[in-house]
Protein backbone atom coordinates (compact mmCIF):
# COMPACT_ATOMS: atom_id res chain seq x y z
CA UNK A 1 0.00 0.00 0.00
CA UNK A 2 2.84 2.30 1.00
CA UNK A 3 4.13 2.17 -2.98
CA UNK A 4 0.14 3.20 -4.14
CA UNK A 5 0.80 6.32 -1.96
CA UNK A 6 4.07 7.41 -2.94
CA UNK A 7 3.44 6.94 -6.90
CA UNK A 8 0.95 10.00 -7.19
CA UNK A 9 2.66 12.10 -4.70
CA UNK A 10 6.29 11.54 -6.74
CA UNK A 11 4.38 12.89 -9.74
CA UNK A 12 2.38 15.22 -8.91
CA UNK A 13 4.85 16.61 -6.57
CA UNK A 14 7.90 17.10 -9.23
CA UNK A 15 5.51 17.77 -12.24
CA UNK A 16 6.33 21.59 -13.17
CA UNK A 17 8.28 21.80 -9.58
CA UNK A 18 11.31 23.84 -11.05
CA UNK A 19 11.97 27.06 -9.22
CA UNK A 20 11.11 28.67 -5.63
CA UNK A 21 7.92 30.31 -6.66
CA UNK A 22 6.84 27.25 -8.28
CA UNK A 23 8.47 24.78 -5.50
CA UNK A 24 5.78 26.82 -3.21
CA UNK A 25 3.09 27.01 -5.04
CA UNK A 26 3.43 22.86 -5.60
CA UNK A 27 3.74 22.56 -2.08
CA UNK A 28 0.65 24.49 -0.90
CA UNK A 29 -1.07 22.54 -4.13
CA UNK A 30 0.06 18.73 -2.69
CA UNK A 31 -0.97 19.56 0.81
CA UNK A 32 -4.63 21.20 0.22
CA UNK A 33 -4.79 17.77 -2.09
CA UNK A 34 -4.04 15.87 0.77
CA UNK A 35 -5.87 17.65 3.18
CA UNK A 36 -2.46 18.13 5.17
CA UNK A 37 -1.90 20.77 7.64
CA UNK A 38 1.60 23.44 6.82
CA UNK A 39 4.29 22.86 9.65
CA UNK A 40 2.80 25.62 11.66
CA UNK A 41 -1.30 24.72 11.18
CA UNK A 42 0.27 21.41 12.74
CA UNK A 43 2.34 22.63 15.83
CA UNK A 44 -1.03 24.32 16.44
CA UNK A 45 -2.65 21.71 16.00
CA UNK A 46 -0.28 19.15 18.27
CA UNK A 47 -0.65 21.96 20.92
CA UNK A 48 -4.56 22.39 20.96
CA UNK A 49 -4.52 18.72 21.51
CA UNK A 50 -1.93 18.38 24.15
CA UNK A 51 -4.07 21.05 25.87
CA UNK A 52 -6.75 20.06 25.53
CA UNK A 53 -5.70 16.27 27.22
CA UNK A 54 -3.65 18.61 30.11
CA UNK A 55 -6.81 20.71 30.70
CA UNK A 56 -9.85 18.16 30.49
CA UNK A 57 -8.01 15.02 32.22
CA UNK A 58 -5.53 16.31 34.02
CA UNK A 59 -2.86 14.31 32.57
CA UNK A 60 -0.16 14.70 32.11
CA UNK A 61 0.66 16.85 35.18
CA UNK A 62 3.64 17.89 34.77
CA UNK A 63 1.79 20.45 32.27
CA UNK A 64 -1.61 20.78 34.55
CA UNK A 65 0.02 22.61 36.82
CA UNK A 66 0.57 25.20 33.77
CA UNK A 67 -2.76 25.79 32.66
CA UNK A 68 -5.19 27.65 35.36
CA UNK A 69 -8.73 28.67 34.44
CA UNK A 70 -8.76 32.87 33.90
CA UNK A 71 -11.17 34.06 36.56
CA UNK A 72 -13.67 36.81 35.50
CA UNK A 73 -13.68 39.79 37.35
CA UNK A 74 -16.62 41.37 35.42
CA UNK A 75 -19.80 39.39 34.38
CA UNK A 76 -19.85 39.69 30.75
CA UNK A 77 -20.68 37.21 28.08
CA UNK A 78 -17.07 36.26 27.71
CA UNK A 79 -16.61 35.54 31.58
CA UNK A 80 -18.64 32.30 30.53
CA UNK A 81 -16.38 30.51 28.43
CA UNK A 82 -13.63 27.87 29.48
CA UNK A 83 -10.55 30.51 28.71
CA UNK A 84 -7.25 30.05 30.45
CA UNK A 85 -4.95 32.54 32.31
CA UNK A 86 -2.54 34.06 29.90
CA UNK A 87 0.73 34.60 31.98
CA UNK A 88 2.73 38.34 31.24
CA UNK A 89 6.20 37.25 29.64
CA UNK A 90 8.32 39.88 28.87
CA UNK A 91 10.76 38.32 26.54
CA UNK A 92 9.93 36.28 22.57
CA UNK A 93 12.06 33.49 24.29
CA UNK A 94 9.48 33.22 27.01
CA UNK A 95 6.75 33.56 24.67
CA UNK A 96 7.47 30.08 23.62
CA UNK A 97 7.09 27.55 26.28
CA UNK A 98 4.42 25.70 27.33
CA UNK A 99 2.50 27.98 30.14
CA UNK A 100 2.24 30.81 27.80
CA UNK A 101 1.62 29.21 24.08
CA UNK A 102 -0.92 26.52 25.17
CA UNK A 103 -3.14 29.13 26.95
CA UNK A 104 -2.95 31.26 23.79
CA UNK A 105 -3.80 28.99 21.28
CA UNK A 106 -6.75 27.48 23.36
CA UNK A 107 -8.17 30.76 23.88
CA UNK A 108 -8.02 31.86 19.98
CA UNK A 109 -10.08 28.60 19.10
CA UNK A 110 -13.92 28.91 18.48
CA UNK A 111 -16.03 28.05 21.33
CA UNK A 112 -17.43 25.14 19.16
CA UNK A 113 -14.23 23.47 18.97
CA UNK A 114 -13.14 24.07 22.56
CA UNK A 115 -16.31 23.21 23.98
CA UNK A 116 -16.44 19.50 21.97
CA UNK A 117 -17.14 16.56 24.24
CA UNK A 118 -15.15 13.81 22.60
CA UNK A 119 -11.51 13.69 21.45
CA UNK A 120 -12.37 12.60 18.24
CA UNK A 121 -14.90 14.92 17.92
CA UNK A 122 -12.36 18.07 19.28
CA UNK A 123 -9.57 16.73 16.71
CA UNK A 124 -11.77 16.32 13.75
CA UNK A 125 -13.44 20.32 14.29
CA UNK A 126 -9.76 21.59 15.18
CA UNK A 127 -8.31 19.95 12.17
CA UNK A 128 -11.21 21.57 9.96
CA UNK A 129 -11.35 24.53 11.21
CA UNK A 130 -7.16 25.17 10.84
CA UNK A 131 -7.11 23.90 7.35
CA UNK A 132 -9.89 26.18 6.35
CA UNK A 133 -8.33 29.03 8.05
CA UNK A 134 -4.89 28.35 6.06
CA UNK A 135 -6.49 27.30 2.69
CA UNK A 136 -9.24 29.03 2.81
CA UNK A 137 -9.10 32.58 4.26
CA UNK A 138 -9.83 35.76 1.98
Amino acid sequence: MASSVRAPLRVRSTAGCGQTPTVLLCRWWLLRQLHWLPIQQRIVYKMAVLTRKAHITGVPSYLNHHLTLRVATQHTRSAALPLLNLPSLSTDFARRSFSYAAPKIWNSLPIEISSCNSEATFKKHLKTHLYKTCFYTV
